[in-house]
């Protein structure tokens, strides 16, 4: 008996300590790796705001009108997506990267916050733009959440590396979705992104990246799960930024 409960015990400390450590392993991953710190620096081109619910990209010289508002993935530091905001905004596009609550935005207030907070951009009375909403992963099942309950305050929607949405439509709603999927991706695969396209608009435009996985299309660690890329990390963002800016520039 006394064997047994020593045992037990033994086994219970190995499954905290694995547990401790991976979830450490979690945090570490998801952290911004490899992005210049001299991008979230402002210049006499960007002026950048690091606040503490946003990061906003801001053109000093020939402002366009069609800016972004910027959803990261679950968990993910929005750091990792500022090399994609800065060569955006470096072609006259404002961005604005919102963070969300405690990095989920699990809860129905946290989505109310996030939304309300996306809401009071969009309706700044001192901007004249036209805004565009996009998400990475769970960023993305957020913007698609978002248009879901406030239709009419987007006209363009850009899904990246998202099934979503799964479990409702947007078909009905007035508004072009462009979704963004890489090949290797092995989080949000290619089949599971293309069974779910009935449930958007049937103008719905496909960017494929060739190569492409999950996490490249931000700057931050390995996602269990994720397949390889064949392409680097560069190439992918490079990639995504054209995506992006063709919608910029048409929508």
């Amino acid at each position: 008996m006394y064997k047994a409960k020593k045992v037990l015990k033994m086994i219970r400390k190995v499954w905290i300590t694995f547990g401790v450590l991976f979830f450490v392993y979690l945090i570490f991953s998801f952290q911004a790796h490899g992005v210049d710190r001299s991008l979230l620096d402002s210049d006499e081109q960007i002026l950048v705001l690091n606040l503490t619910d946003r990061i906003e990209f801001i053109p000093q010289i020939g402002l366009k009108s069609s800016a972004l508002i910027f959803y990261p993935g679950g968990m993910v530091d929005p750091k990792a997506y500022v090399p994609m905001a800065r060569k955006i905004a470096e072609n006259g596009h404002k961005v604005v990267i919102l963070k969300l609550p405690f990095r989920n935005a699990i809860t129905q207030a946290q989505k109310k916050e996030l939304f309300s907070k996306t809401i009071n951009i969009v309706s700044d009375g001192n901007e004249d733009l036209t805004w565009i909403l996009s998400g990475h992963s769970k960023g993305g099942a957020l913007a698609s959440e978002f248009v879901r309950t406030n239709d009419g305050v987007f006209k363009e929607l850009v899904l990246i590396a998202t099934t979503h949405p799964k479990n409702y439509s947007l078909s009905d709603r007035n508004i072009h979705v462009t979704k963004i999927y890489a090949s290797n991706d092995g989080i949000a695969s290619e089949s599971k992104i293309l069974e779910n396209l009935n449930n958007l608009p049937k103008d719905t435009s496909l960017v494929r990246i060739e190569g492409g996985n999950h996490s490249q299309f931000g700057y931050y660690g390995y996602q269990i799960g994720d397949n390889k890329a064949i392409i680097n990390r560069d190439e992918q963002c490079q990639k995504l930024v054209e995506s992006l800016m063709q919608v910029l520039i048409t929508g």
